[in-house]
């Protein structure tokens, strides 16, 4: 009876003392980190606005590579043709919690709050002038 009772307190002892020592670090998520991929745009509010996206308008898109570099496009009409509006590239960088730094298409680099609203779909919001506009972005597979 004594063994069962002495191998049961080292038992216990070794379950406390004994935790996962694996520390979750936020601060570098890598090459697993959810925003690495191709995302186009589906959808932009303007102040609270929905703005009808056209085909053409969303073939923009961003590329979060994993070696922290992004590449950019935006599409728009003109005259009824859809151009490459702009393109550019630079890079990314995870800041804390929800916050990225990079550019969106045809704006400046700049710490952008990401709303994950699922693995395959990101809202940003962001602010022009006196306007708020907000763009989800879904993942192309």
């Amino acid at each position: 009876m004594k063994k069962a009772v002495t191998f049961l307190i080292i038992l216990l002892l070794c379950s406390i003392s004994c935790s996962d020592d694996t520390v979750s670090d936020d601060t570098d998520n890598d090459s697993n980190d959810r925003i690495i991929g191709t995302w186009a745009l589906r959808a932009q509010t303007n102040s609270n606005t929905a703005l009808e996206l056209s085909a053409c308008e969303q073939m923009t898109s961003i590329v979060f590579a994993a070696d922290k570099s992004t590449e950019t496009q935006r599409f728009s009409e003109v005259n009824g043709d859809c151009t490459l509006a702009s393109s550019s590239s630079s890079t990314w960088q995870f800041e804390i919690g929800s916050v990225y730094e990079f550019a969106l298409p045809g704006q400046s680099k700049l710490n952008h709050d990401v709303d994950f609203i699922s693995t395959n779909r990101f809202r940003v919001i962001y602010t022009v002038g006196n306007a708020t506009i907000s763009q989800t972005y879904q993942r192309q597979l």
